[in-house]
């Protein structure tokens, strides 16, 4: 009879240790590896150093980006709330589809709100630089989708 009570009394103390590690992990990788959108993405110094602008383009490109890595970042946290609030409601005992359906028009509205404020940050970037440079622009951004590519074959 001991035998056994050690036995279960061991097997529940490693269920939750492996539980407390695994939800550990899990907390971590969410809010302990949290980078800025700044140096996620390579924010505004990369562009600096590959497109090779000149002191004064740097002044202009640096005022013009005041506040957009802030913005960009709480609209990324924001849609990864949205993103949790949606994988909830999917996974419910009985799914809103209401509800639902109104959590991915969040998504849709803070992701179209995210692709403006891109656009409009990339085209007062491209106003400060002159042809050579923004053609060294295009080129980075263009990489940078062809990396995002899926590959192989898609099949219906």
């Amino acid at each position: 009879m001991k035998g056994r009570l050690k036995l279960i009394l061991i097997l529940s103390l490693s269920l939750n240790v492996s539980m407390l590690s695994a939800a550990g992990y899990f907390f971590y990788r969410h809010h302990g590896h949290r980078r800025t959108y700044e140096r996620t993405y390579g924010g505004e110094e990369m562009l600096l150093d590959r497109v090779s602008l000149r002191p004064d383009q740097i002044k202009a490109i640096r005022e013009r980006s005041r506040g957009f890595y802030a913005i960009m970042e709480r609209k990324r946290s924001e849609m990864i709330d949205l993103r949790q609030v949606l994988f909830f409601l999917l996974f419910t005992g009985n799914p809103d589809r209401s509800k639902i359906d109104g959590i991915i028009d969040e998504i849709n509205r803070v992701q179209k709100e995210t692709q403006t404020l891109v656009a409009a940050h990339m085209l007062d970037e491209k106003a400060v630089m002159d042809d050579k440079q923004r053609e060294k622009f295009y080129e980075m951004i263009e990489a940078s989708l062809e990396r995002k590519r899926p590959r192989g074959k898609v099949e219906d």
